[in-house]
């Protein structure tokens, strides 16, 4: 059975990609800051997802330790998630000294 919620899910990351490599090349700011802003989000985002589920069925993956790494057994938190994706963002902004709004367009 496919799932529709992974591939929307690429989808989504791929088109934001790709609308931020289209904008990279007309922008002034040229350094691709908010391309690798973008690529750690999504990394963090995938990772709080996974520990957003793993967490509301934390009984469940105590007894399964290794499950929680199968990913593609699915198990995402849209709310980790976002908390993995805006804390991306923030640090990234923390460390290049710019405003995160700028990051997170």
């Amino acid at each position: 059975m496919i799932q529709a919620y992974p591939i929307v899910l690429a989808v989504g990351c791929l088109a934001g990609l790709g609308w931020l490599v289209a904008r990279r090349t007309t922008a002034a700011e040229s350094d691709g800051l908010a391309f690798r802003a973008a690529v750690a989000a999504i990394a963090l985002g995938l990772a709080g997802a996974r520990i957003g589920y793993v967490a509301l069925h934390l009984p469940y993956f105590r007894r399964h330790p290794l499950e929680v790494l199968w990913l593609w057994e699915g198990g995402l938190s849209w709310v980790g998630a976002a908390i993995g994706a805006l804390g991306a963002i923030g640090v990234t902004a923390l460390l290049r000294k710019r405003h995160p709004l700028a990051l997170a367009d």
